[in-house]
């Protein structure tokens, strides 16, 4: 009985066949959407490349030379996972003359060489020092490293102060702990407050991608572009064919409204279903490469439906208003370059002139990307 009703309703019997039409137009246009997403993954990798290369700050590369002591090795490693260390130095390890002669030839900016029983001597109280090579003329990413460095001694330096000027206090009194474990408690008590640092890292970050990083703000930047080219497909739904028999559908009580409806929810579905298809794509690069990008949330797949319906109501105002065939998807394609440019999706808006970037804030690109990279990341 519902059957029935269904394939006797014009509304049904029309979205039926567009979306049957819509269906085969979407797989003979899937190498266009293919060539798309090539080029577009071209385009990121270039820029983001471009990006890296003009950084105001580089990784400092450092060579890290010390004995095969396992406490030791976890130390540096762990402080080399931190991510205020990561984002401006990258450790590697490796002998006392390889360092050398890579600081030599420019390949390393630094050597850190960590003497044996050196985790001992700093565990017993021992002042053993750690010897830090530096070349002869350094560039301005090493000047700045070994500016934060002298700082660090200079914090290291107050805690020790604090902690010999408590002991000497100690001598005088009479305190509730003994006097070997005083050292002990204010040096961990330091430790534990130093180690929060990376919480102000990540509240004061300060960067053009806004909260995430270089590569997801790109991966967003894809996934936006190829479902905007997308719509370039959708111009037959509003072809002069398809108007007249939009004219002949309103004698049998299927108005504008109706019409415009059928439209959005067939744009819509063929929008969400490329938009899961490059996410699942993205998690499956993400897991054979090996890489700590992208992983498989299933809340995803039901946000891709807004950010589908948003995009479908875009191609539907612009086709409504420009008309469709050629022209159309030549304007459609104009409106989606001019606002990829101002929006500061292709490049950060932080890039961009001023007036630009105030036109690009209010642009509907701009919040695509904003809400792919809260949906993804």
């Amino acid at each position: 009985m519902h059957w029935v009703f269904i394939k006797n309703n014009i509304f049904f019997r029309y979205l039926f066949l567009e979306g049957k039409r819509s269906v085969k137009v979407f797989f003979r246009s899937i190498g266009n959407l293919l060539l798309v997403l090539v080029l577009t993954i071209l385009a990121a990798v270039l820029l983001e490349n471009m990006l890296s290369k003009n950084q105001i700050i580089r990784q400092v590369e450092i060579g890290i030379v010390m004995p095969e002591e396992k406490k030791l090795q976890q130390v540096t490693q762990f402080i080399s996972a931190m991510e205020s260390v990561r984002e401006l130095s990258d450790f590697c390890y490796m002998e006392l003359e390889e360092a050398l002669e890579a600081l030599e030839e420019g390949k390393l900016q630094a050597v850190l060489y960590l003497p044996d029983n050196f985790y001992e001597d700093i565990y017993y109280g021992v002042n053993t020092p750690a010897t830090i090579f530096f070349p002869k003329e350094t560039m301005q990413e090493t000047q700045v490293f070994k500016e934060l460095l002298t700082d660090g001694v200079a914090l290291l330096q107050t805690a020790e102060a604090g902690v010999y000027a408590t002991l000497d206090t100690a001598r005088y009194y009479e305190p509730q702990i003994k006097r070997s474990k005083i050292g002990n408690k204010i040096a961990y008590r330091y430790i534990k407050l130093a180690l929060k640092r990376d919480e102000v890292f990540e509240k004061r970050m300060l960067s053009p991608f806004g909260t995430v990083n270089m590569q997801e703000y790109y991966i967003s930047f894809v996934l936006v572009t190829v479902l905007m080219m997308a719509g370039l497909n959708y111009s037959f739904l509003y072809s002069g064919k398809e108007r007249a028999v939009e004219e002949k559908l309103r004698l049998y009580g299927l108005n504008y409204g109706k019409q415009a409806v059928i439209k959005l929810f067939i744009m819509t579905g063929i929008l969400w279903v490329i938009g899961v298809l490059l996410y699942l794509a993205g998690c499956v690069a993400n897991a054979w490469l090996e890489l700590s990008l992208l992983w498989f949330e299933p809340v995803v797949l039901w946000k891709l439906l807004g950010l589908a319906f948003t995009m479908a109501l875009y191609f539907h105002i612009v086709y409504s208003l420009v008309g469709a065939g050629i022209q159309g998807a030549a304007i459609l394609f104009i409106i989606n370059i001019t606002m990829l440019i101002a929006s500061g999706a292709i490049l950060p808006a932080a890039y961009l002139p001023e007036v630009v970037n105030r036109l690009g804030q209010w642009l509907p690109v701009n919040y695509w990307n904003q809400y792919c990279m809260k949906m993804l990341f």
